[in-house]
């Protein structure tokens, strides 16, 4: 079956009516879907600051009880709460890495030396016999800690502007604690 001229212009005014539709329809999906990537974004990054500062603190802590009330029951459960904070905070980035819609790479490596950290601080929690460690890693701590909150502080509006060479420091300093 042959369609006639204006049949056939007709179908394709029809196409080409559908097609728009349908293009404006992706359009703003994109938009709806690109507005909740830069909320996602926010949040994640907001939620990983903020428990910086408290694994901050908490490393804080656990060095201000090694040197003033070495209490091993104390300090343990100091350590389990900073690497609670560290697993949020790791936990933060890796949802800003994946779904951040641009090359994070500041974020992954990032994550990855928090993730040392937890490891590290899990470790202690879960062995207090283990304060000896914490007396020879008291200086990379604290380095650590400084670090920790020039980052939460410093560059809460976005993680694109922490300086490589600082995510690197602490990145080196994660792998140094045993």
């Amino acid at each position: 079956m042959k369609l006639s001229t204006p049949s056939r212009k007709i179908l394709h005014a029809v196409v080409v009516v559908v097609l728009v539709v349908e293009a404006a329809g992706l359009a703003w999906l994109y938009l709806e879907y690109s507005d909740l990537s830069d909320e996602l974004r926010s949040s994640a990054w907001s939620l990983a600051t903020k428990s910086l500062r408290y694994l901050e603190g908490d490393v804080e802590l656990l060095i201000y009880l090694l040197d003033e009330n070495p209490d091993i029951h104390l300090m343990a459960l100091t350590a389990r709460n900073a690497a609670e904070h560290a697993s949020v905070t790791a936990s933060a980035l890796s949802t800003l890495h994946d779904h951040g819609g641009r090359d994070l790479t500041k974020t992954y490596v990032l994550g990855v030396a928090v993730s040392n950290i937890e490891v590290y601080l899990n470790t202690l929690a879960n062995n207090p016999d283990k304060v000896t460690s914490l007396k020879e890693n008291k200086e990379l701590l604290e380095e650590a800690a400084s670090i920790l909150k020039e980052i939460a502080m410093k560059y809460r509006q976005d993680p694109e502007d922490i300086p490589n060479s600082l995510i690197s420091k602490l990145h080196k300093i994660s792998e140094q604690l045993h």
